[in-house]
């Protein structure tokens, strides 16, 4: 994650808003243009604009660069502050542009160089990018920010021992760089150097607020540290996927306590407390608790480290930990056996919402679909509204994707629970589904961009620690979905029914 991508995702974090200010600052001491000449622009000016620039006012920045830039158009400050504008607004191009036009009348301007990277890597121009970034590295050696964005590249690109190198570099440059520390942490666990990588991820909280986007709760209560206590609590931090994953460990944080209580999204409260039965009080993490309810508080991932600190301590997770309604299986499933004639039944998700990586780890569905033999029955497992899709294939390929209208896949997540259970197999890309199945220990073919987040390793691996139903299937080439897919169909067509 490079400091540009977190305050796109997190625009009210006070430590990455603090840390874009200055990379992306302009270099008003140093920059000269014309043979010499100092920048044209009046201080003045500038002082306005950079205000601006601070608050986030990224239409009324544009308007006031633009009637200025018939008079100081070859000031290259003026063009870097339209360049931190269209940034801001996620218009790449015009962003190039604008620092493009800055270098051109500035050729060593180092947050020119930077922030040209962040645009050409937000247009999957990964070896521009990298050059950009190495150009800055060279600009200003002795600072983290350059080791951190050339690092993010590297990871776009897969190549993985480059980015630890650079993550590592950053932090030799500046021990107190939590970005820096955070991202090596990641690269840490990729590699399952889990004792390290916790360790610097615990560096999201650093400066009251997490990168990750989500707030500390308010507490006068101590921060956990893995001993034997009395009444334990467990707040939760992120997404729906990552309490289903995080959920793994509950068993083992009941044994370090009387008492867990678990703070969970409403949507997951009722299969949660079916599935731990009353080892377990779950809350809303909405609400939260009051401070005399428990002794101890813990963050999830944070309570997740302290218990996995090596791979052995994962396989202390029961393959199937979560438990839907046996009712909704059974019925689900006979709806399914009536539609099937026989067939076995696939269950397709092939969508992110995720604001940051939705768009690379999804696939169309009519691609997907091409992938399953004919002889497998189709179940829609997407949430959303998709019916287009579901459409597009049925006109398209002659395919059917049943879908169960009384079940909500985005709410409903229990019963999503149990249609997941009710078929035979699973095919999903990166998303919530894909932590459902191995949680239930349904098979799940699950389909991977180049690029991947930490915890489904590295490019070589197809299987899951985490969870033991899962079958990891990988892009081998940037957007290009062909190798992942030559790999499920391979995968399919040895367990189809036909080749029986």
């Amino acid at each position: 994650m490079t400091c540009h991508e977190g305050l796109e995702n997190y625009p009210n974090n006070p430590r990455l808003k603090e840390l874009a200010k200055r990379l992306s600052k302009p270099q008003i001491s140093s920059q000269q243009v014309d043979g010499g000449k100092a920048d044209p622009l009046p201080m003045e000016i500038i002082t306005k604009l950079q205000d601006l620039r601070d608050k986030n006012e990224a239409n009324l920045l544009l308007k006031k660069c633009f009637e200025l830039v018939e008079k100081y158009n070859k000031s290259a400050l003026l063009w870097h502050f339209v360049g931190c504008a269209h940034l801001t607004k996620g218009q790449s191009i015009q962003a190039e542009a604008a620092f493009r036009k800055v270098i051109e009348l500035d050729p060593t301007n180092f947050a020119a160089h930077t922030n040209l990277g962040n645009a050409l890597k937000d247009l999957e121009r990964f070896k521009e990018a990298e050059e950009m970034h190495k150009i800055a590295r060279n600009l200003n050696p002795l600072i983290a920010s350059p080791q951190i964005n050339l690092g993010s590249v590297y990871e776009e690109l897969a190549r993985y021992e480059d980015s630890f190198e650079c993550f590592s570099k950053a932090v030799s440059l500046d021990p107190e760089c939590s970005l820096a520390k955070y991202n090596l942490g990641a690269a840490n666990l990729r590699v399952k150097n889990f004792v390290e990588g916790w360790r610097l991820r615990e560096t999201r909280w650093l400066g009251g607020a997490s990168i990750e986007g989500c707030d500390p709760i308010k507490t006068s209560k101590p921060l956990w540290d893995g001993s034997s206590v009395d009444r334990l609590y467990v707040w939760s931090e992120q997404g729906i996927g990552d309490e289903v994953m995080f959920a793994s460990c509950f068993d083992d944080l009941t044994e370090k306590c009387n008492q867990l209580i678990v703070a969970c999204s409403p949507r997951l409260r009722t299969l949660f407390q079916r599935s731990f039965q009353n080892k377990i009080e779950f809350v809303d993490r909405e609400k939260g608790l009051c401070d005399e309810d428990f002794d101890f508080q813990v963050p999830a991932q944070t309570a997740t480290g302290l218990v996995r600190q090596n791979l052995e301590d994962f396989n202390l997770a029961a393959p199937a930990y979560l438990n839907p309604d046996p009712i909704v299986v059974e019925n689900v499933r006979q709806s399914l056996e009536r539609m099937s004639d026989g067939r076995p039944i696939i269950g397709l998700s092939w969508l992110s919402k995720n604001d940051r990586f939705g768009k690379k780890r999804s696939i169309s569905l009519s691609e997907l679909v091409s992938a399953i033999p004919k002889d497998y029955m189709l179940v829609n497992l997407q949430y959303g509204d998709v019916k287009d899709d579901l459409r597009t294939v049925q006109k398209k390929l002659k395919r059917s994707v049943a879908t169960f209208d009384d079940i909500d896949n985005w709410k409903d997540l229990d019963l999503f629970a149990g249609l997941i259970q009710a078929c035979d197999k699973v095919v999903s890309i990166d998303n919530s589904t894909v932590h459902f199945a191995g949680a239930l220990d349904k098979e799940c073919h699950v389909l991977l961009p180049i690029s991947t987040d930490w915890r489904w390793g590295l490019q070589n691996e197809t299987s899951s620690y985490w969870y033991n139903s899962l079958v990891l299937h990988r892009q081998l080439a940037l957007n290009d979905w062909s190798g992942a897919i030559t790999s499920l169909t391979s995968t399919l067509g040895k367990n189809s029914p036909s080749v029986h």
